[in-house]
């Protein structure tokens, strides 16, 4: 008796020492809510990617640690996996590496070192139907995915510098396999960033070439003004067939009480032709931490056509 409690005693304080060292969490969010556009019935829908998530990290000890991360999507409305032909289980997020004082290294699918910082220069941070079309335009991290957003790439490398005082240098390089049996690409796709963030100031200047090689470059900053985070965007869509698109936006994200209005106003001109434009408005409002109500209105005018517009309002809650 007296050996079994020793050795449960000692089993006891191993798998203490094995949790404290290690971390392992479920995260997500549901989003759902009500959705009115030009021409279309009343639907429920979602503002923002529904998701469903594993993360870890384990402490190798000497400032390193190994990471996991891996990430699905899904309908809220109807519980199964997100459609409109998005493949891959873990389309969100499918990557493991290392962290350390030299950064971090990755491998896997995830965001680019283009993509996923862009998103902080949308007030409506690629949700809802307020997002700004002109934060990307027309561009395409991976076209190959019908009907994905197509900010990220899969059999990549990404790396991260630490961060210098709020500066740091992201890069990702994708092989050229094929995905899905399809043919060899023709280059490594590649990502490459600097960013900052530093009190009232943030910027962003990134270059990317995508799965299609198109070449794809931004300047984006936004600048803290009291209430206010002012916002504004630059970039260059370069086709891999010659055409050229230019995109631009203003934007502004405003706390009001416990929530924020946000507005904006952005761009997308091809070469040779009229400006796409588009106008949104939207009011976030924070019930917690993890639980908000959002409302948000878009009209777009293409260069061509007729104009259309679109109206939310919806529930988002991560866990």
């Amino acid at each position: 008796m007296t050996k079994n409690l020793l050795a449960l005693a000692i089993f006891g304080a191993f798998a203490g020492a094995a949790q404290a060292q290690s971390n392992v969490a479920v995260y997500g969010a549901m989003d759902i809510g009500l959705i009115k556009a030009t021409g279309e019935t009343l639907a429920i829908g979602r503002g923002d990617n529904n998701k469903l998530g594993f993360k870890g990290t384990e402490d190798l000890g000497n400032g390193l640690s190994a990471n996991f991360r891996i990430e699905m999507r899904f309908e809220p409305d109807t519980g199964t996996t997100e459609s409109g032909g998005r493949r891959p289980l873990f389309q969100g997020r499918s990557v493991v590496g290392l962290s350390g004082p030299f950064g971090s290294i990755k491998l896997g699918r995830d965001l680019t070192a283009v993509q996923d910082p862009i998103g902080d220069f949308d007030p409506f941070g690629f949700q809802t139907v307020g997002s700004l079309d002109a934060i990307l335009g027309n561009y395409s991290t991976d076209p190959s995915y019908a009907g994905s957003s197509g900010n990220r790439l899969s059999n990549g490398v990404y790396y991260s510098t630490p961060s210098m005082g709020g500066f740091q240098v992201n890069a990702t390089l994708a092989s050229k396999e094929g995905l899905n049996g399809g043919p060899q690409l023709n280059s490594n796709p590649y990502s490459l960033s600097a960013t900052y963030a530093n009190g009232p100031l943030a910027t962003l200047v990134g270059v990317e070439r995508s799965t299609a090689e198109d070449k794809f470059w931004t300047v984006s900053g936004a600048y803290r003004v009291g209430v206010a985070n002012l916002i504004a965007s630059y970039s260059r869509l370069n086709r891999a067939v010659g055409v050229k698109d230019t995109n631009w936006l203003v934007a502004a994200d405003i706390a009001v009480g416990v929530g924020s209005v946000k507005v904006g106003y952005g761009q997308v001109k091809p070469e040779n032709a009229g400006a796409n434009k588009q106008v949104s408005l939207g009011y976030w409002h924070n019930l917690s931490k993890r639980t908000m109500l959002y409302t948000d209105a878009t009209r777009r005018k293409p260069a061509v056509g007729d104009s259309s517009n679109a109206f939310d309002v919806g529930i988002h809650h991560t866990f």
